[in-house]
């Protein structure tokens, strides 16, 4: 093992190394940077590893159902035993149970696709939707994490942390332009965020897709702590000023009385 294998990424004193690499590939197989999946090269470029190290990681991920091999390429994907654990926590959560009739209600009330996440350490995670009739039909698979930046329930969660952690955040993950439209100025973010925070809800005007609008509102706990949100998505051509004021006021109804049941 050479000393960049050894130091890059090196385990803090509560982590077992080899425990991290192998979620961090699991994380990159389930990020948005890779959707076709990822080579043995690019995972050991990802780790600073050699390729032999990435592949008895990559082989005991696949032994266990995390990872699956495909071709051509060979290339990796995520494995079934994530959607098989993925399904026990849902039904675990209880927020998830809470949040049926209220996007059930969304979503036959304004046609639009009601969708919940829940804050997972800065990011909006997903984890739950219900389509209205003629919504607009997400490929979004349930348990992927969705971008802070570009969504309204991401900016939402946002909203709810201070100024610096939100900067700290971007320079992690950086702000990536996914649309003309999608906010990667910093200081416009956060002029954003405050907005929000006066406006009580947020909006993603065509941010993550071209002409898809979506308004949403935060949920949180008994001790006001942000625990997720609920959005409602839809043509962008269908939702004009008036038709968001509306929407705003019935998601941030139903946040407020989803909030309450928690």
């Amino acid at each position: 093992m050479n000393e960049s294998e050894s130091s890059k990424g090196a385990s803090r004193p509560s982590q077992v190394q080899s425990v991290a690499r192998a979620l961090t590939i699991v994380e990159m197989l389930g990020s948005t940077r890779f959707p076709g999946g990822v080579s043995l090269a690019q995972v050991a470029q990802e780790l600073d590893v050699s390729k032999s190290t990435a592949h008895a990681l990559l082989q005991t991920l696949k032994q266990f159902g995390f990872v699956t091999r495909v071709l051509p390429g060979p290339r990796y994907l995520l494995g079934m035993a994530l959607m098989r654990l993925g399904e026990q926590v849902k039904r675990r959560m209880p927020i998830t149970e809470a949040a049926q009739p209220h996007l059930e209600s969304l979503a036959a009330a304004t046609g639009c696709t009601a969708r919940l996440v829940v804050a997972d350490n800065g990011y909006p995670l997903y984890v739950s939707r219900v389509e209205g009739e003629g919504a607009v039909q997400f490929t979004a698979q349930v348990g992927r994490r969705e971008r802070p930046h570009s969504t309204g329930v991401g900016k939402i969660i946002l909203a709810s942390m201070s100024d610096e952690d939100v900067m700290a955040l971007m320079r992690r993950r950086g702000m990536e332009r996914i649309t003309p439209h999608t906010i990667t100025d910093p200081e416009s973010l956060l002029r954003e965020l405050e907005h929000i925070r006066e406006v009580g809800y947020a909006l993603d005007r065509g941010e993550e897709a071209e002409g898809i609008m979506c308004v949403a509102a935060g949920l949180t706990d008994p001790s006001g702590h942000c625990v997720g949100a609920i959005s409602i998505s839809g043509l962008s051509i269908r939702m004009n000023e008036d038709r968001i004021e509306e929407l705003s006021g019935l998601v941030r109804d139903h946040a407020r009385r989803l909030s309450d049941d928690l």
